[in-house]
């Protein structure tokens, strides 16, 4: 295949599939890619975070769905922190997202419990 048309191929697939991001960000609680980009950063730097979870979390945070990962298994996987205002451990991964956000972490985790079933 001359190389000229495999770029465009390759150029089209890759329009597809941040057309597709796109659809499923704003699907999904009307992220923009770039958000869910910085979202992801600031998941991945916690070693500990799989794709899966990650994805999970940012649903979880922005569209009420976070029983896809429960917060309880969360937690028993990685590094917890104590937070005033929350009672129990919460993974610190999750706590370094609400900063990096600019949501307060008492009321956006308290919040994702509640969605969550954990009280």
């Amino acid at each position: 295949m001359p190389e000229e048309i495999y770029l465009d191929m390759k150029a089209e697939i890759e329009s597809k599939k941040k057309k597709a991001i796109d659809e499923l960000a704003e699907k999904w609680g009307g992220l923009s890619t770039s958000d869910c980009g910085y979202m992801a950063i600031a998941l991945l730097a916690d070693k500990h975070t799989t794709i899966e979870q990650m994805f999970g979390i940012i649903f979880g945070i922005h569209k009420k769905v976070g029983n896809l990962y429960s917060i309880p298994t969360l937690q028993s996987e990685r590094d917890q922190t104590h937070v005033d205002g929350i009672d129990d451990p919460v993974p610190i991964f999750l706590y370094k997202l609400c900063i990096i956000q600019g949501d307060d972490p008492v009321k956006m985790i308290n919040e994702l419990r509640k969605k969550c079933g954990k009280r």
